[in-house]
């Protein structure tokens, strides 16, 4: 049945932020945020959302583009000898790499780190932006939070592969301060070694060289000064050596789809891409308040970025067709029109001649059509799809099904992360979690077509206000001997009985 394939590895630790006083959670391929209101679900997940924003491969330039990339620098810069003697290591380090197959790791001389130490302001400046960005604040101190100290730890730890040396940095959250620290690893983890060996091999051979370089670019030819390159390089290093700390998961590109999806499917195209941009950036140089979170902001892109495709599909495989043909009952497609609002994007339902926008469709239809769309038009295998509250407008039965479908998603290699508040949601993961135990030789008609993961690829996490009142803790929700999650849910069902037993025997007293 399934196994987990995976073989990397992401923990979130974080304390006093936002509504969470203390959680540890390791982000498996599908993860799931439970809990009452305000207890900070939808916090992690937008953290989570802005590292991947923040490191992430899809906002950066190329690695080869950003060597040569122009700005300010220090024309008389020098490495020290020591560092020299280092980048010569690094380069024995990384031939010797080369010979061996399927190497994804080198031993980092720590001398080289010590250069480093500036190049990671780079990382630690985009990491504050990014985090007020999509959370829509213009100071860090909005995050922290309240009753405790002045400031809110994030750490990261990774590992990848059957590396025994777990990869961790710390974050630390102020008034007006970001502190980023990443622990100095022993070993440098390649994702891609055959590309990545090959550039950081010339980013030595920068380092090195005194001499200025000639580098064609668009058909000219430019002299770029050594000290300029090396300074470059540097900085390269430093965003590669972040990249490797952190681990290959959080490199991939994030999609996050928010609450209230039918609302802003169909408010869109009342926001021009201009203003939703800007609404989100109001903090970032500035004293004001962003009028729009950049996790909200994205998304409106993203549908706008979807409506200009007119409806193309460049993709082999359409992750999103399966949820469309269980779920929706109908089809979704684009109409080209002369409006300003062009293209419409419009459903028909099976066996309908006629088509209906989405003003005049059911709730569940606008919850589900932004997921399929997504799926459709940018989410592909690897990346992580966020999404909150995905039961909102959905039957229990639809929810059990919407389960089975994020399942076979994440067997497609999608990484999912929900928050959500459904017993319905748990119970149906505990199904197909329960199913992978079906030995291969029991497999029958009933249960052969039916998607199963393994405990390993699946979490549970619980967010529950602390005794006090004063914060959240979230704790793994796990299995039970019979195979059930064990989540807070009982005791409200529990709580329902107590007051029916209690109401219908005074009804009874009084009856009498």
């Amino acid at each position: 049945m399934a196994a987990s394939d995976s073989p990397e590895s992401l923990e979130i630790e974080v304390s006093d932020f936002g509504p969470i006083a203390e959680a540890k959670v390791e982000i498996r391929p599908l993860t799931v945020f439970l809990g009452p209101s305000n207890t900070g679900k939808s916090y992690l997940a937008t953290l989570i959302y802005a590292l991947h924003r923040a490191i992430g491969r899809e906002n950066a330039l190329s690695d080869v583009e950003y060597i040569f990339e122009g700005g300010q620098f220090d024309a008389k810069f020098q490495i020290s000898p020591r560092a020299r003697t280092a980048t010569r290591e690094l380069q024995n380090n990384l031939s010797q790499g080369r010979q061996q197959s399927n190497n994804t790791e080198i031993k980092f001389p720590h001398a080289l780190f010590e250069e480093l130490s500036g190049g990671f302001s780079l990382t630690k400046r985009n990491l504050h932006q990014e985090i007020c960005r999509c959370f829509g604040v213009a100071s860090l101190d909005t995050l922290i939070r309240r009753k405790c100290g002045s400031e809110s730890q994030v750490i990261v730890r990774s590992s990848m592969g059957q590396a025994t040396e777990i990869h961790e940095c710390k974050i630390t959250l102020t008034a007006d301060l970001l502190k980023f620290e990443p622990k100095l690893p022993e070993m440098i983890r390649f994702s891609d070694p055959d590309e990545e060996a090959w550039t950081w091999a010339l980013v030595c051979n920068i380092l090195l060289d005194h001499s200025e370089i000639n580098y064609g670019r668009e058909g000219r030819l430019q002299s770029i000064s050594a000290s300029f390159m090396r300074q470059r390089a540097l900085l390269y290093l430093a965003r590669q050596t972040v990249r490797s700390i952190v681990g290959p998961l959080l490199q991939q590109p994030a999609f996050y789809l928010p609450a209230s999806r039918t609302g802003l499917m169909n408010t869109r195209h009342l926001v021009a891409d201009t203003f939703i941009e800007n609404a989100s950036r109001a903090g970032i140089g500035a004293r004001l308040r962003p009028r729009l979170s950049g996790v909200l902001a994205d998304h409106l892109l993203m549908l706008n970025q979807i409506d200009q495709m007119q409806g193309d599909n460049p993709r082999d495989v359409d992750l999103g067709k399966s949820i469309e043909q269980s779920m929706l009952g109908g089809i979704l497609r684009f109409e080209g029109s002369k409006e300003p609002d062009s293209p419409r994007l419009l459903y028909r339902p099976t066996g309908w001649e006629s088509d209906l926008t989405l003003l005049n469709v059911s709730s569940m239809v606008s919850e589900l059509a932004p997921v399929v769309l997504y799926l459709r038009h940018l989410v592909s295998p690897g990346n992580v799809l966020i999404i909150e509250e995905p039961e909102s407008h959905l039957h229990p039965a639809l929810q059990v099904e919407f389960v089975r479908q994020l399942a076979k998603l994440v067997q497609s290699k999608v990484r999912i992360i929900l928050t959500s508040h459904s017993e319905w949601l748990l119970e149906a993961l505990t199904n197909i979690v329960k199913r992978s135990d079906i030995p291969d030789n029991n497999v029958d008609d009933s249960t052969e077509s039916e998607v199963s993961l393994d405990q390993a690829q699946v979490g549970a996490w619980l967010f529950r206000p602390n005794a006090t009142n004063t914060g959240s803790l979230v704790s793994e929700i796990r299995q039970d001997e019979s195979g059930l999650y064990q989540s807070d849910f009982s005791e409200v069902a529990e709580k329902l009985h107590n007051d029916w037993a209690n109401i219908s025997s005074i009804a009874g007293d009084n009856f009498g």
